[in-house]
């Protein structure tokens, strides 16, 4: 079976970063597009590419604040259905998958450019009940950390999440191979995540 699905999202989060010496935090809002591409190999197995865009955001160090510009991301994931769906039992469904993202910094008020490089891992465990064979109601948990690369303050700088963890929950409602999907997470990195798919 495949699928294809189009998906935006807003996130918040914190990012922790040392630059010349010297530590910051800086508080990054993030708006993304992106397009992914099922394949699901066995009745376990599902792997997926995605391709998109960052369309805008922002970051603040506490005495800056920068806007986050246009720039391409990319993605793959693999998940395999441990439990399935039957009787009292829920599924439970393992993911994997690497990601990156590249965009430009500008300081407001400015005309400073940077470019900014985000990479992440991350390792996903959610599990839910299929309703009436429409409605999938889930809950999610997600480890995951990478490098961040930037420059700030006339230094490289590196990085990574403050968090490192996101905890949420979702439902997705299918109608025959058309479906929409909703996802929040609240906890950790926040994230609101909405969609649509179409299987073939």
């Amino acid at each position: 079976m495949r699928r294809a699905a189009l998906d935006a999202a807003f996130s918040a989060t914190n990012i922790d970063l040392k630059a010349g010496g010297t530590s910051y935090r800086a508080g990054e809002r993030r708006e993304t597009v992106a397009a992914s591409y099922e394949r699901r190999t066995s009745g376990r197995w599902t792997y997926t590419a995605t391709l998109g865009a960052t369309v805008g955001g922002s970051l603040r160090t506490g005495r800056d604040s920068f806007d986050l510009l246009p720039g391409p991301l990319a993605a793959g994931a693999i998940s395999y259905r441990a439990l399935d769906d039957k009787k009292a039992q829920p599924f439970v469904l393992l993911s994997l998958s690497l990601a990156g993202s590249v965009s430009e910094t500008v300081l407001r008020g400015s005309t400073s450019m940077e470019s900014i490089v985000s990479t992440d891992a991350r390792l996903g465990i959610a599990a839910g009940k299929t309703i009436a064979r429409v409605l999938t109601p889930y809950v999610v948990a997600r480890a995951f950390g990478g490098p961040i690369f930037w420059s700030y303050a006339g230094h490289d700088a590196t990085g990574t999440d403050a968090y490192h963890y996101q905890v949420g929950a979702g439902f997705a409602f299918a109608l025959r191979r058309f479906d929409v999907h909703l996802e929040m997470a609240p906890l950790g990195e926040r994230e609101l995540a909405v969609g649509a798919g179409l299987g073939f």
